[in-house]
């Protein structure tokens, strides 16, 4: 699997807006019961959920104008417009003020200019589900990744192409 973090980014120009703007998101994802930090959790997570073999790798992002796909697609298209979309929920939860947020988005795609720079980290995670000690444990199977995982099978999860 691929979970990414979003306390990972940081760009340049560095802007506190920007900063609030995206903590603004984590925020409403945690009230949502979701967890925008949760790639560096993953290793304890799978841990702990009883899966073995837990490998966690690190996926860094990079991107300037030396990567013009990635500008548009990435930046631009990707995170810049997931904090740009949940500002009418900020501002109505009390979390930012109209044009502190507009000018936190503003900043963020000013990353995207040909000076500014993006960097953000994903996490990819493999790993196996325990074979049961009793045949009968079998029908207990794991769901992941939208199929069913077998026990001692590996887990697999092909990456996006612009990781």
């Amino acid at each position: 699997m691929i979970e990414g973090d979003h306390g990972t980014a940081c760009f340049h120009p560095d802007n506190a807006d920007a900063r609030a703007a995206i903590a603004c998101q984590v925020a409403l994802q945690r009230r949502a019961g979701g967890d925008a930090l949760v790639g560096r959790r993953l290793y304890p997570l799978l841990s702990e959920a009883g899966f073995e073999a837990v490998r966690v790798a690190p996926i860094p992002v990079y991107v300037d104008a030396s990567r013009l796909a990635l500008v548009e697609g990435f930046i631009r298209r990707t995170f810049t417009a997931m904090v740009d979309g949940v500002e009418g929920w900020a501002i109505a939860a009390g979390l930012a003020e109209p044009a502190r947020f507009a000018a936190g988005v503003a900043a963020l795609h000013r990353t995207a200019e040909p000076d500014g720079t993006f960097c953000c980290t994903f996490f990819k995670a493999s790993a196996s589900t325990p074979f049961p000690e009793n045949a009968s444990d079998w029908p207990e199977r794991r769901r992941h990744a939208g199929r069913f995982a077998r026990p001692g099978q590996p887990i697999t999860v092909l990456s996006p192409d612009w990781l």
